[in-house]
């Protein structure tokens, strides 16, 4: 599972951040990766993968094509076809979970000088994934609307 897992969840969104903090590099080092910047070496491991996002996010979004449709049929098929979407969303929100901690806690060095990296990596994760959770709940009832009235 450790294996799969670095592969389809860790690598991507380690990678993906790389794109957005300048001159880094991911390093892939036994069932870690990590993301070397000219400050600092971030470690994204197993805890860091968002699987129990991407988890979460398809259970929420195959209830409630099951609550709208009241179908297995409808439930398998929108498992078919939101499965990878749920995938890339997940990629997505780790990645931005992953910069925005790197660029909090670099502005937070500069005004604290006690570390509060922790807590800040917790709030800034907490933060972004509920911002994601909200957008896709918004998007569902504004694409089931749509769908209804058609």
């Amino acid at each position: 599972m450790n294996i799969l897992l670095k592969n389809l969840f860790l690598f991507p969104s380690a990678k993906l951040a790389s794109f957005f903090i300048n001159d880094s590099r991911v390093i892939s080092s036994g069932w870690e990766v990590e993301l070397l910047t000219p400050s600092i070496l971030i470690k994204v491991t197993e805890d860091c993968s968002g699987l129990a996002f991407f988890s979460v996010t398809l259970a929420i979004i195959l209830f409630f094509l099951y609550k709208k449709f009241k179908s297995f049929q409808t439930l398998w098929m929108g498992f078919c076809t939101v499965f990878f979407l749920v995938y890339l969303t997940t990629i997505i929100a780790n990645s931005t979970r992953i910069v925005s901690a790197f660029y909090i806690k670099e502005i937070s060095h500069r005004f604290f000088s006690v570390e509060i990296d922790s807590f800040l990596h917790f709030a800034v994760g907490t933060m972004v994934f509920l911002t994601f959770f909200v957008l896709i709940y918004l998007l569902l009832e504004r694409l089931m609307n749509v769908i209804h009235k058609n």
